[in-house]
Order: structure tokens, then C-alpha cells, then sequence
């Protein structure tokens, strides 16, 4: 009799055992599978950039900064705090970039003009949604073109020739770049 109890509470106890095992084996996977896809998911955000060259060139860039190909399926702003200019040069490239699959790494830089930072009253807020071939994401970005735009560098004139000038500013951008 004894003996069949102890064989009666060894096989409760092994099975304890097993379905605690399974229990965290799946816990487990659920949990690396959230890491893998967090790890490998797209990670498209819009940010200002500026070259200054012959002239200055201002860019709002959109880029995917994961590991995973997106699709952009909507864009909203709000750029009460631009001019009319930036407003009217943006406006339509935004709106072309939706549907624009983006691989990781790619960029699509979108060219506006301000000419001092006075044009710019306040942040811009955006609000991304896109979708890779398994989920759909959404950001939403604010940034403070006014800020970037004061700590923009001057270019030294070397000369008084305006090809000189031009070849002098292209390698100042091009070593502000490599540092």
C-alpha cells in the first residue's frame, strides 16, 4: 500500500513537473519572439537635415531606421509653426511618399526653403503609419526645426571667385560629415 502511494504521488509530482516545464518553455518563446520582432521590426521617423554647400538646402528625411522593409501608408502634420514657402513645398512630397516602400537604411530626403529661423514659430509634430509584411506600427515625432536650425554652421569664404566658394563649402560639408 505504501508503496503504491509514493508511486501515486511521484507520477503527480512528475507530472507537476513536465506541465511547469512546458509552461515556461512557451513563456519562454512568446518572450524571445517579442525580442526577434522588436530587434528585426522597421523604424521609419522624419527628421530635419541641412547641407550647406554653394547654398544652404533644407530637408525634412524620412528613413527607416530597422532591419525590416516598410510601407508607408499615412503621414499627418502640422505645420502651423512653418511659413507658407515650407508649407507649400511640402505639403505635396509628403503626400507623395505615402504608399512608398522604404527598405532598411533608405531615405528619401524632402527639400523645403527657410531662410531664418524667425519663419519658424514652434515645433512639428508628425504622425507616421506603416506597416511591414507581418505588423502595422505608428510613431509619432516631434521636432524642433527652429533649435537645429540655429546651430547650423557658417561657411568661411575662401577668395573672391564664386566657383572657389562653392568648392570651398562642398568640402567644409563634406568634413563636418566624416567627423
Amino acid at each position: 500500500m505504501v508503496e503504491q502511494v509514493i508511486a501515486v504521488i511521484g507520477s503527480i509530482l512528475s507530472s507537476a513537473v513536465g506541465i511547469i516545464s512546458v509552461c515556461i518553455a512557451v513563456a519562454t518563446l512568446r518572450q524571445n519572439s517579442k525580442l526577434i520582432e522588436e530587434s528585426t521590426r522597421p523604424y521609419i521617423v522624419i527628421f530635419f537635415e541641412f547641407t550647406n554647400a554653394a547654398t544652404a538646402v533644407n530637408y525634412l528625411v524620412v528613413k527607416n531606421f530597422g532591419q525590416t522593409g516598410a510601407t508607408i501608408d499615412h503621414i499627418d502634420y502640422s505645420f502651423d509653426s512653418l511659413g507658407d514657402e515650407a508649407k507649400d513645398l511640402l505639403i505635396p512630397q509628403i503626400s507623395s511618399i505615402e504608399g512608398v516602400f522604404l527598405a532598411p537604411s533608405q531615405k528619401i530626403p524632402l527639400p523645403f526653403h527657410v531662410s531664418s529661423s524667425g519663419e519658424i514659430k514652434g515645433p512639428i509634430h508628425f504622425s507616421i503609419a506603416y506597416h511591414s509584411s507581418s505588423r502595422s506600427y505608428h510613431e509619432e515625432i516631434n521636432t524642433r526645426i527652429a533649435e537645429q536650425f540655429k546651430a547650423r554652421s557658417t561657411r568661411k569664404i575662401n577668395g573672391n571667385a564664386d566657383h572657389l566658394r562653392d568648392i570651398s563649402y562642398t568640402m567644409q560639408e563634406i568634413t563636418e560629415r566624416l567627423i
